[in-house]
């Protein structure tokens, strides 16, 4: 943060924002869908990593070059249980 604010030295406030950003960070990395803290997802993906996984297994699946734009349940299940994505219940 002291880049950012252009300053040459570091301040304790820089500390303390740095630690906050952190903490948000492991947050995002560790809630699950529920709001609850879950270290088994200690693998690190990210929703949004875990949602880029997700489509691309979904593209693959239909050969890459499909518009098919409808799903039954339990396919969007198959595809996310095969990408061996977190939340395939």
């Amino acid at each position: 943060l002291a880049r950012c604010s252009l300053s040459a030295e570091v301040s304790e406030q820089h500390a303390h924002e740095v630690v906050q950003i952190m903490k948000g960070s492991l947050v995002d990395v560790f809630e699950d869908e529920g709001g609850r803290i879950d270290f088994g997802r200690a693998g690190g993906m990210s929703k949004q990593k875990e949602s880029d996984r997700f489509v691309a297994a979904l593209r693959a699946e239909d050969g890459g070059g499909s518009q098919r734009r409808t799903y039954k349940r339990a396919q969007l299940r198959d595809v996310a249980r095969r990408a061996r994505l977190s939340n395939a219940t």
